[in-house]
């Protein structure tokens, strides 16, 4: 009788360390999961928030192109042309942020000594809250660039002053990349856009922080693509710190997260203005710009392949617009 009083109180003590041991276990486990979900959900909330900081900078754009007839170069110049303020600055009366523009002296380079107290000023506009604290410095908070051309347009001035015919970029070469954003610092017009808005890229992330009022930290072309190369945790500059690839914002207002495994034929294609123009030499047509094709929500579901594109170049979910656009032909 008594031992199997002892038994049946062994019995018990295994059960409750069993089902003890299993509570522990699904505590830990559901524990990890909400962890794991709120860390998803914070990242979520602040690509989106980068994804409306994209879209003012659009209506920025916009608003400036409808006051001037064209858009903001990259960066401004003084008579001798040496490089002053960023089109950030310039962006600054159209992003309600007139009192700060009204305190910059534009008639003074960017580093002056008095211009540098603003450099720790950085509109929260052109920052992301993903980008780590540990990278550069309270000056140093900028996360979105443009993309200069490097040969691609005609009349490129070189650091001799002389103009330089197309393809003979100091990065491009012959395969230089005209984009928006000359290197010369001269601007473009809405209707030098001949790919079309929806295909022609105006911004793009990077993983690299710099100050927001520097002239002379925008990235290139040939920059671009060669980043491209790589997976987003290997690159240095072309990136996003919310996922494997990249948000970028389109001339018609819509925002894009480029996967890492996009192919550098449509990304060139992408930063291009002029892609799918004929030649003014010969006369053929270039190869069009492929950009609605293999276009995803940014889930990152995998990507359906189109045509000859066989990576995806993934839309946000908010996106205001997606271009249809044809395959060219060549004659």
């Amino acid at each position: 009788m008594e031992t199997t009083e002892k038994n049946a109180a062994r019995r018990r003590r295994a059960y409750w360390f069993l089902l003890g041991t299993a509570a522990v276990f699904g505590a830990a486990i559901l524990l990890g999961a909400t962890a794991g979900f709120l860390l998803r959900l914070r990242e979520a909330t602040r690509n989106e928030r980068c994804e409306n900081n994209l879209r003012r900078i659009y209506q920025a754009f916009a608003e400036y192109a409808d006051a001037n007839g064209t858009y903001p170069p990259a960066f401004t110049v003084d008579a001798e042309g040496r490089k002053l303020h960023s089109w950030r600055v310039l962006l600054l009366p159209y992003l309600d942020e007139e009192a700060l523009f009204a305190q910059i002296r534009l008639d003074e380079p960017w580093d002056s000594d008095w211009n540098s107290q603003f450099h720790s000023q950085t509109p929260n506009v052109f920052k992301c809250a993903s980008t780590p604290e540990s990278l550069g410095d309270k000056t140093c908070r900028c996360a979105f660039s443009v993309v200069l051309s490097d040969g691609g347009e005609k009349g490129n001035k070189g650091k001799d002053g002389e103009n330089k015919e197309s393809g003979e970029g100091e990065e491009g070469g012959k395969d230089g990349v005209e984009t928006a954003f000359r290197a010369d610092g001269t601007s473009v017009a809405p209707e030098d856009l001949r790919d079309g808005a929806a295909n022609t890229i105006l911004c793009v992330e990077r993983k690299s922080p710099v100050c927001w009022t520097a002239p002379d930290v925008e990235l290139t072309a040939a920059r671009v693509l060669a980043e491209n190369e790589k997976p987003v945790r290997e690159r240095v500059d072309f990136g996003s710190w919310h996922g494997r690839g990249a948000n970028v914002l389109m001339f018609d207002g819509s925002t894009r997260f480029l996967s890492e495994k996009l192919d550098g034929g449509v990304l060139r294609l992408l930063l291009g203005i002029a892609d799918s123009v004929p030649s003014s030499e010969d006369g053929e047509n270039e190869t069009s710009s492929e950009t609605s094709e293999g276009v995803e929500t940014s889930e990152n579901e995998p990507s359906s392949e189109t045509g000859e594109t066989s990576e995806s170049v993934e839309t946000s979910e908010n996106e205001t617009a997606t271009a249809d656009s044809g395959d060219a032909t060549e004659n």
